[in-house]
């Protein structure tokens, strides 16, 4: 099956830092405009060129492209 809907597996805790990360990923699509403006996601991005922005490195992993970019990589959080 390619969308999990489901498990076999016992869930023994609620699952707090998945939550977590679907609101933290929500949020900074808000904060950079819903995918609308290029111009604001463009400082979340990793830039290839001289010096290391350690900044970077942490917010690329929740800048997304659209709705669907989003959608699709929470769904499988």
């Amino acid at each position: 099956m390619l969308i999990p809907l489901g498990t076999d597996a016992p869930l023994y805790h609620f699952p707090y830092a998945t939550i977590g990360l679907i609101a933290v990923n929500v949020v900074c699509f808000a904060v950079t405009g819903f995918g609308m403006d290029p111009d604001a996601v463009r400082p979340w991005l990793l830039h290839h060129g001289p010096g290391v922005s350690p900044w970077e490195w942490f917010t690329s992993a929740f800048a997304h492209a659209g709705w669907t970019h989003l959608i699709g990589n929470m769904l499988f959080l």
